[in-house]
């Protein structure tokens, strides 16, 4: 696997090798069994802590978006979800990795995660320039579902929670976890986070966050 990291101290975060939030998406054809292995084998080699990151409740605000009802929505959102955990959950066991598994469930325990979602929707509302990053964000993955029809105002609006929901996990994980530091790996950083880590720098993600990007060899 190789490695890039998004903010200036990512690299000394990620050599610390304290924990790895590794996300995986649903609908996202990326993370295939074999793939969630491949990250559990190599988040195993080097951190010491593994965790997969699935954005489960959360899913179900892409599908409204998208034109589902609400409770085809949440099924659809929680039948998918279902399906990760139960690939995360074989692909560690393919490969003897010891990791442990972030969910809405999880993060219902969490009273860090609480506020910290409460402080970005705050952002989101009072914010300009913060919110309209989260929504082109929003935009953007919408527009990958939808290559043919135009996505809406109320689409965005209603798809960014998803977003909102994730950040807490993606710039505060070392928090919300209790740990001394943090990197949250995914294969791609979004524009948006890539812009906000190049405006704000280290501070946007905390001092004890990284953010890793990893790929295949020859991706």
């Amino acid at each position: 696997m190789k490695v890039e990291f998004a903010t200036s101290r990512s690299q000394e975060i990620y050599e610390m090798a304290d924990l790895a939030v590794i996300g995986v998406s649903p609908f996202n054809s990326y993370f295939s069994e074999g793939q969630i292995a491949r990250l559990a084998k190599w988040a195993q080699s080097h951190f010491k802590r593994v965790m997969f990151f699935i954005p489960d409740n959360a899913a179900e605000y892409t599908q409204i978006a998208l034109g589902y009802e609400e409770e085809k929505a949440r099924k659809r959102a929680r039948r998918q979800c279902h399906y990760l955990h139960n690939k995360v959950y074989r692909a560690s066991g393919s490969c003897a990795v010891d990791s442990e598994l972030v969910d809405s469930e999880w993060l219902k325990q969490s009273e860090l995660y609480s506020r910290w979602l409460y402080q970005f929707e705050q952002e989101f509302h009072l914010n300009d320039g913060f919110r309209e990053g989260c929504l082109e964000a929003s935009r953007w993955v919408l527009e990958h579902h939808l290559a043919e029809e135009e996505v809406t105002f109320e689409m965005v609006s209603i798809a960014v929670r998803y977003l909102l929901a994730e950040l807490p996990v993606i710039l505060h994980s070392a928090d919300i976890v209790g740990t001394d530091s943090s990197c949250f790996c995914y294969h791609s950083c979004p524009r948006y986070l890539d812009d906000l880590f190049h405006e704000s720098g280290q501070e946007a993600a905390g001092e004890r966050n990284g953010y890793v990007i990893v790929r295949n060899d020859g991706e």
